[in-house]
């Protein structure tokens, strides 16, 4: 029994790290960890992010089976996928093209595939169950190196003809029902497709029909006929077995089943320039990044695109991003349907094969894939379009411009928008977006919230503040309207009411917003009543102060302060330039208010820390003294 134990465990812990490998590695490519909630997100810094990291994945030979790709500069020197067109004939057509011709910087053109098949991967995933195991009275294993197909053919195949004995001794012990004279009787995804489309195969066999003589009751002779049977049945039962048992799905054995060819990837993907590049496409999209480089100074381009639209992202000198790609639908499958890891628990395979293995099918069952959906422009001249999603430009860091590409769609709003930005917010200020890459900064909500713009349809990456934003915000919504005739009268029903149906309408209002100025809108309360000047509007992700609104009145509002004289609210004033912040909390105390905000100002600490930063220090706050470069 403990030679059993040995070969049930082996086989059983190789089932389910194999399978986990295969599974893990594909979706570890696109986010190493899930998505977590606004309260939870962590920092994200793309100075963290390497493209040499990324060729690592690249280099795996499981990824470059399922995806066409290619590099340029520092990532050369990885390998390509490149398929055999020896045979002209023979090459299927070209469906997925990944174009580095024109890239003399550092890139990554890739083309995704719609589903990544992991029975077609698992022939190439393999593990090491050990010594070749004679069991007495049942024989001797063949183990070594065995792929995952091969090891599922024993955790699949003739389990219910061990014998009761062995069942019982195994279920006694905890072990899961393992035949391991069926380990290796499939070994490629090619064998069970063949098997699985096998057609009908008449043969026939002889059987005992009728009682022809007793003897004492008991037949002694029966009638011989002859019986047809399917002969390619057995084949195509196992196969299917083998097809079914990580999804859940249930197949007709008794006919033919064409089993999916490994999803091919399919659109194209483009890098231009010697700066920074990556460039992703799947479904069809076609994605363009061209980007260079100024004074030896980056340009970083990043564009994906998906179901047969596109993506072109260009900047000088900056950054540039198109992505609309729906990542989050690639699917793991198993010969063509979802991968489910309900089979390996219920047969008790998951927990015989040990608590780190049941860790990492929960990591696989909960992993959370974001989609890349982002359209950012900010650089000396950058511009992006995302068909279906949006287009962007700016100029000198500070002419900004965006228009919503998408339909519209009830409950939701579509801005276009035209801004001053200021490119001096970079580098001045507590939260300039230098400092945050610098680890110098108090606050870092570009870095915060970097992960949740990237993945979001509505939230946009802010490089720079807005001196000023001009927004034609347009919003959508259901409203209920009577039903007129041809002359223009209300239909009514049998009831004599009018007959009311849903349409769409839309309103557009004119937003005035910046990131100085009132923070805040300015409330008075007064008399029971409230007034708030400038209500807030959401551009961009933020809620800012909009100068075109006109003031909002709640009348006799329950919580407001009743009063004979007016009651303000806290009254916050942004300044350019690290000038820092006028806060009017207490308007006798004009001395306290004066001294609060000179301790706000951030300027000389500012141009310190950039000196240091350039002259080779450390770069932190003028506070400190610069560590001189060795």
């Amino acid at each position: 029994m403990t030679i059993f134990r040995r070969t049930c465990r082996s086989i059983a812990a190789a089932a389910t790290a194999v399978a986990l490998s295969v599974t893990m590695l594909p979706t570890a490519t696109a986010q190493e960890e899930p998505l977590a909630g606004p309260e939870e997100r962590p920092a994200s810094n793309p100075a963290d992010i390497d493209l040499g990291q990324i060729g690592d994945l690249l280099e795996n030979e499981m990824i470059l089976d399922y995806v066409e790709l290619c590099q340029s500069g520092d990532l050369s020197n990885l390998p390509l996928n490149v398929a055999d067109t020896d045979d002209a004939e023979a090459a299927p057509e070209v469906t997925a093209v990944a174009d580095c011709s024109q890239s003399t910087g550092d890139g990554i053109a890739v083309v995704l595939p719609e589903n990544i098949e992991v029975g077609a991967a698992a022939e190439d995933m393999t593990i090491d169950l050990g010594d070749d195991i004679t069991i007495p009275l049942i024989g001797t294993f063949r183990l070594g190196e065995r792929n995952l197909i091969e090891i599922l053919s024993a955790v699949v195949l003739d389990k219910d003809s061990l014998s009761p004995a062995v069942r019982a001794a195994a279920k006694a012990l905890g072990y899961p029902s393992i035949e391991p004279r069926r380990l290796g009787a499939y070994s490629t995804y090619a064998q069970v497709q063949q098997d699985a489309a096998l057609p009908y195969k008449a043969a026939y066999r002889t059987e005992n029909g009728k009682c022809l003589r007793k003897f004492l009751g008991v037949c002694i002779e029966y009638e011989k006929i002859q019986v047809e049977y399917d002969a390619n049945l057995t084949k195509r039962t196992e196969a299917l077995k083998i097809a079914e048992y990580l999804t859940g799905q249930k197949y007709d054995y008794a006919k033919p089943t064409e089993l999916p060819e490994r999803p091919a990837p399919r659109g194209t993907s483009t890098i231009i320039g010697d700066g920074t590049q990556v460039a992703a496409s799947m479904r069809g999209g076609d994605a363009t990044a061209e980007a260079h480089e100024l004074f030896g100074l980056p340009g970083i381009a990043l564009a994906a695109a998906d179901e047969d639209r596109s993506s072109i992202s260009y900047t000088r000198l900056g950054f540039a991003s198109a992505m609309n790609m729906d990542t989050n639908e690639i699917g793991l499958t198993w010969f063509g349907g979802a991968l489910d890891f309900d089979r390996l628990r219920a047969d008790g395979i998951v927990g015989f094969a040990g608590e780190e293995v049941e860790d990492m099918i929960n990591t696989v069952d909960d992993l959370d894939v974001p989609a890349l959906k982002e359209v950012s422009c900010f650089g000396l001249n950058s511009y992006a379009t995302a068909e279906g999603l949006g287009k962007c430009s700016n100029i000198l860091g500070t002419i900004d411009t965006y228009q919503d590409l998408r339909d519209p769609e009830p409950g939701e709003h579509r801005q276009n928008q035209v801004g001053i930005t200021d490119v001096t917010s970079l580098v001045l200020g507590n939260d300039a977006l230098l400092k945050q890459f610098t680890g110098d900064a108090e606050s870092t909500p570009f870095l915060d919230d970097l992960m949740h713009n990237v993945t979001s349809e509505d939230d946009r990456l802010k490089f720079a503040k807005d001196f000023v934003r001009l927004t034609s915000d347009t919003y959508t919504d259901e409203v209920e309207t009577p039903q007129l005739d041809d002359d223009g009268n209300p239909v009514l029903d049998e009831n004599g009411d009018p007959v009311m149906e849903t349409t769409t309408r839309t309103t557009t209002a004119a937003l005035l917003t910046s990131d100085y100025g009132f923070r805040d809108p300015i409330t008075v309360e007064w008399l029971g009543q409230r007034v708030v000047f400038f209500p807030a509007a959401e551009v961009n992700g933020d809620e800012r102060p909009n100068y075109l609104k006109l003031p909002e009145i709640e009348s006799a509002a329950a919580d407001a302060d009743a009063g004979l004289l007016p009651k303000v609210s806290l009254v916050t004033w942004d300044n350019a330039f690290g000038l820092g912040t006028i806060t009017l909390d207490d308007l006798s105390r004009s001395d306290v208010i004066f001294a609060n905000w000179l301790d706000s100002v951030t300027l000389v600490d500012d141009i310190i820390w950039l000196s240091e930063l350039v002259g080779g220090g450390e770069g932190s706050s003028g506070s400190e003294e610069a560590v001189p470069t060795p």
